[in-house]
């Protein structure tokens, strides 16, 4: 089993679920794509993924909702890895 660890952006498949900087909780619908064109920061890093927004509170669990969010530069810390 390889959950309760840190990965990279690389290392995100499909049906994780992930903590990204201690408080957003999501659950990655679509793989990360590297980025073709550079930005005007001149990094070539990879494009925001498609994930769901999975909003926790301590009075459970609030709406969920589809977004894009940039993974580049942030601590991930993998929960739960789904096998198929």
């Amino acid at each position: 089993m390889e959950e309760n660890k840190a990965i990279r952006v690389e290392d995100l498949q499909i049906g994780d679920e992930v903590i990204v900087t201690g408080i957003r909780y999501f659950k990655i619908l679509k793989k990360p794509a590297i980025r073709i064109k550079t930005t005007q920061w001149g990094a070539n890093g990879y494009k925001s993924v498609k994930c769901l927004d999975m909003q926790l509170s301590k009075f459970g669990r609030g709406k969920d909702r589809e977004v894009y969010y940039d993974f580049n530069y942030c601590n991930i810390w993998l929960v739960k890895r789904e096998t198929i």
